[in-house]
Protein backbone atom coordinates (compact mmCIF):
# COMPACT_ATOMS: atom_id res chain seq x y z
CA UNK A 1 0.00 0.00 0.00
CA UNK A 2 1.22 3.43 -0.61
CA UNK A 3 1.88 5.78 2.60
CA UNK A 4 -0.64 7.93 3.24
CA UNK A 5 -3.06 5.84 0.98
CA UNK A 6 -5.20 4.38 4.28
CA UNK A 7 -5.01 7.70 5.71
CA UNK A 8 -6.20 9.80 3.00
CA UNK A 9 -8.61 7.06 2.00
CA UNK A 10 -10.07 7.23 5.73
CA UNK A 11 -10.06 11.00 5.49
CA UNK A 12 -12.11 10.92 1.75
CA UNK A 13 -14.81 8.50 3.47
CA UNK A 14 -15.26 11.25 6.19
CA UNK A 15 -16.02 13.56 3.85
CA UNK A 16 -18.38 11.96 1.66
CA UNK A 17 -19.55 8.79 3.34
CA UNK A 18 -23.51 8.75 3.43
CA UNK A 19 -23.62 12.08 2.36
CA UNK A 20 -24.75 13.42 -1.49
CA UNK A 21 -22.00 14.37 -3.84
CA UNK A 22 -22.58 16.43 -6.79
CA UNK A 23 -20.50 14.88 -9.61
CA UNK A 24 -19.22 17.52 -12.82
CA UNK A 25 -17.16 17.44 -15.60
CA UNK A 26 -16.15 13.64 -15.62
CA UNK A 27 -14.17 11.93 -18.18
CA UNK A 28 -12.51 8.69 -18.14
CA UNK A 29 -8.92 8.55 -18.17
CA UNK A 30 -6.47 5.73 -19.91
CA UNK A 31 -7.23 3.37 -17.08
CA UNK A 32 -11.23 3.59 -17.12
CA UNK A 33 -11.45 5.91 -14.05
CA UNK A 34 -13.80 8.57 -13.73
CA UNK A 35 -12.29 11.71 -13.45
CA UNK A 36 -14.41 14.39 -12.17
CA UNK A 37 -15.22 17.37 -9.54
CA UNK A 38 -17.03 16.21 -6.76
CA UNK A 39 -18.70 18.86 -4.35
CA UNK A 40 -20.64 18.30 -1.30
CA UNK A 41 -22.29 20.18 1.15
CA UNK A 42 -20.97 21.50 3.80
CA UNK A 43 -21.06 18.89 7.36
CA UNK A 44 -22.57 21.77 9.65
CA UNK A 45 -25.72 22.34 7.22
CA UNK A 46 -28.87 20.33 8.45
CA UNK A 47 -31.22 21.67 5.83
CA UNK A 48 -32.63 19.02 3.34
CA UNK A 49 -31.15 21.00 0.57
CA UNK A 50 -27.76 22.16 1.38
CA UNK A 51 -25.79 23.77 -1.56
CA UNK A 52 -22.60 21.57 -2.59
CA UNK A 53 -20.08 24.13 -1.90
CA UNK A 54 -16.94 21.98 -1.04
CA UNK A 55 -14.37 20.35 -3.63
CA UNK A 56 -14.00 17.24 -1.95
CA UNK A 57 -10.78 16.97 -3.94
CA UNK A 58 -9.38 20.26 -3.26
CA UNK A 59 -10.00 19.50 0.28
CA UNK A 60 -7.76 16.27 0.12
CA UNK A 61 -4.79 18.49 -1.99
CA UNK A 62 -5.05 20.68 1.30
CA UNK A 63 -5.06 18.55 3.87
CA UNK A 64 -1.55 16.64 2.41
CA UNK A 65 -3.78 13.32 1.56
CA UNK A 66 -3.63 13.94 -2.18
CA UNK A 67 -1.38 14.85 -4.91
CA UNK A 68 -2.61 17.66 -7.73
CA UNK A 69 -2.54 15.64 -10.72
CA UNK A 70 -1.02 18.12 -13.40
CA UNK A 71 -1.20 16.49 -16.20
CA UNK A 72 -5.30 16.98 -15.33
CA UNK A 73 -4.93 20.87 -15.40
CA UNK A 74 -6.15 21.58 -18.70
CA UNK A 75 -9.47 19.92 -17.40
CA UNK A 76 -10.26 21.72 -14.84
CA UNK A 77 -11.30 25.37 -14.99
CA UNK A 78 -9.07 28.19 -14.57
CA UNK A 79 -9.73 29.28 -10.70
CA UNK A 80 -9.99 25.23 -10.48
CA UNK A 81 -6.16 25.06 -11.27
CA UNK A 82 -4.71 27.90 -9.27
CA UNK A 83 -6.90 26.62 -6.22
CA UNK A 84 -5.03 23.23 -6.68
CA UNK A 85 -1.95 24.30 -7.84
CA UNK A 86 -2.02 26.93 -4.13
CA UNK A 87 -3.29 24.32 -2.38
CA UNK A 88 -0.80 21.68 -3.10
CA UNK A 89 2.15 24.52 -2.54
CA UNK A 90 0.86 25.44 1.01
CA UNK A 91 0.34 21.77 2.21
CA UNK A 92 4.28 20.85 1.47
CA UNK A 93 5.53 24.08 3.01
CA UNK A 94 3.17 23.11 5.95
CA UNK A 95 4.77 19.23 5.35
CA UNK A 96 0.92 18.20 5.81
CA UNK A 97 -0.09 14.64 5.43
CA UNK A 98 1.97 12.62 2.83
CA UNK A 99 4.21 15.78 2.29
CA UNK A 100 5.97 14.78 5.55
CA UNK A 101 7.10 11.94 4.38
CA UNK A 102 11.01 12.52 3.07
CA UNK A 103 10.75 11.38 -0.30
CA UNK A 104 6.78 11.44 -0.95
CA UNK A 105 6.12 9.03 -4.62
CA UNK A 106 3.30 10.29 -6.80
CA UNK A 107 0.53 7.80 -7.04
CA UNK A 108 1.14 7.39 -10.97
CA UNK A 109 5.26 6.75 -10.16
CA UNK A 110 3.65 3.84 -7.43
CA UNK A 111 1.15 2.49 -9.49
CA UNK A 112 4.38 1.92 -12.38
CA UNK A 113 6.92 0.57 -9.87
Amino acid sequence: MQAFGPQSRTRLSALVFNREVEVTGGRRDARGRLVAKVMVADPNCSAPDCPKIHDVGLMQVMAGMAWWDRRSANDQAEPDRENYEIAEFNAKMRRFGLWNDKKPVPPWEWRSR
